[in-house]
């Protein structure tokens, strides 16, 4: 059976010990990833997670449930204290009966107009098993969880040590120290974009123009641009501003620094300033963020970041 540990403040990247693969963070067996290549079938399998961990942020323990295509987990949620940070899962399982199993296979096909004998085959290579014996796996689940909340307990007495700088502390040294997810993952082929990405990634949170990085990468402005653009997918001040948001979002989720702080950080002249470019990449304000439960996964590469963003998703 598989596991897989959705995470929804970035513990599984802070430290070495509790770093996971991107096919531990998601749903990714060849049945839930057909499922997913449809967009309505995305679109419910959001629902589905949303629903879970509203489910597991009340759980005590391990609890069963069976997903809109059919498959059961078993989850148990992750804390921090009273915060819940994630949702450890177990099984992408057929527990369900054979008719209700028929049953969901016609659905499934008539709703994404997926190829029957495909589809019968993917979910045929899942795991059978009754709900019973899944549950038995409790305890080890529970393990799992104990060993997670106790080193993300140590990690994050650093994180709030070092996160807990004052609004005019925006040196470069601790702002360096941020990981920088979006710019991480992109992959420029000539070596002056290359070097544009590094200008941006040593110095997004301080005042930076489209023309100071072109002479820099020895370049024109209109050269530079299309470049630019052609290499990443993205305008330079798009980019820029991805880097300040999904700053911003990591300092959120991670530190006990107040909106106004993280605006100056990551070089917003004020939070108003901060406060549209997050609506407009997130889909909400910076406190209005805070008081919703994030999405419970992680986009792992730019090619698959489309579907999350119609769903006004930032890309972590």
């Amino acid at each position: 059976m598989h596991m897989c540990i959705y995470d929804l403040s970035y513990f599984t990247r802070d430290e070495e010990k509790l770093n996971l693969p991107p096919t531990l963070r998601e749903h990714c067996s060849p049945f839930c990833q057909k499922i997913k290549s449809n967009k309505e079938g995305w679109n419910r399998c959001i629902k589905d997670e949303y629903f879970r961990a509203a489910q597991a942020q009340q759980q005590n323990g391990p609890f069963l449930h069976t997903c809109h295509a059919g498959l059961t987990d078993l989850v148990v949620p992750i804390r921090r204290g009273e915060k819940q940070i994630g949702a450890i899962y177990l099984g992408q399982a057929v527990t369900i009966p054979p008719k209700e199993t028929r049953a969901a296979i016609v659905r499934l096909i008539r709703d994404f107009k997926f190829p029957a004998e495909e589809l019968t085959g993917l979910l045929a290579a899942q795991p059978h098993i009754t709900a019973r014996r899944l549950k038995e796996h409790a305890d080890l689940l529970n393990g799992v969880r104990d060993y997670v909340e106790l080193a993300e307990t140590v990690i994050g007495f650093r994180q709030t040590s070092h996160a807990s700088v004052g609004p005019s502390v925006g040196t470069a040294l601790e702002m360096k120290d941020i990981p920088t997810f979006f710019l991480d993952q992109l992959r420029p082929q000539s070596e002056n974009i290359q070097k544009a990405i590094r200008i941006i990634k040593t110095r997004y949170w301080q005042p930076i123009s489209l023309s100071q990085t072109a002479r820099e990468v020895g370049l024109s402005d209109s050269h530079f641009t299309r470049l630019f653009q052609r290499e990443t997918g993205f305008t330079f001040r798009r980019c820029l501003v991805e880097a300040r948001i999904n700053a911003a979002l990591y300092l959120l989720k991670r530190s006990h620094l107040n909106v106004g702080q993280i605006a100056e950080l990551v070089g917003y002249e004020d939070v108003s300033s901060m406060g549209r470019a997050f609506r407009k990449q997130v889909g909400a304000s910076p406190r209005q963020f805070l008081r919703m439960q994030p999405p419970p996964w992680l986009v792992d590469d730019l090619a698959s970041a489309q579907s999350p963003k119609e769903q006004k998703m930032p890309i972590l």
